[in-house]
């Protein structure tokens, strides 16, 4: 019996062997394989600072990243981001606030800094991305090469982002004008 199907075996195996692979990938590529440790926050916040009527807001749920002005949407991640962390704040003084997001995606590529490493790999890193304001659309002002040390939260206070990393280190960051760079 096993003589009449022995052709068939190598086939069946194969098939199943693309089959998996491909599971595996339709997770790899949607962030399954992320380290367990990170916290994805969730928000929403929505102002007038303006007071002319113009409601902007940044939602950040399921790690997406969405930015709405009058109840149009201006900005919406890319589906490859995974964004643990979004903060909406004047990061440059220029008296609107922009959109820091740190977030996942594959690959290290971006603007090299000190903490910032631009290896060449396949996997997912961490990066920070920083946007201008929805009034001026959302455009990309910097987004770093790969975190060296990964961030487990980020917040802005006195002009400086301060990001927490592994162990409770702690690392300042400053925006010179045109990227953000270690504090000193």
């Amino acid at each position: 019996m096993l003589r009449r199907y022995r052709y068939l075996i190598l086939p069946v195996l194969v098939l199943v062997l693309l089959i998996a692979a491909g599971v595996l990938s339709f997770f790899w590529w949607r962030g399954a394989f992320l380290p367990r440790w990170i916290t994805w926050n969730e928000r929403v916040e929505a102002s007038d600072d303006r007071t002319d009527g113009v409601v902007e807001s940044v939602v950040l749920k399921e790690h997406k990243l969405i930015v709405y002005s009058s109840g149009s949407e201006v900005y919406r991640a890319p589906s490859s981001y995974h964004v643990q962390e979004a903060i909406w704040t004047d990061i440059n003084g220029d008296g609107i606030k922009e959109v820091v997001m740190l977030y996942w995606r594959r690959g290290a590529d971006g603007a090299e800094s000190e903490g910032l490493a631009q290896e060449k790999g396949f996997g997912f890193t961490q990066h920070i991305a920083v946007f201008d304001g929805a009034e001026r659309g959302m455009n990309e002002l910097w987004d770093s090469a790969a975190l060296t040390e990964h961030a487990e939260a980020m917040r802005f206070d006195a002009g400086r982002l301060i990001i927490n990393a592994s162990e409770g280190r702690q690392t300042l960051w400053m925006w010179d004008g045109e990227q953000l760079v270690p504090a000193r």
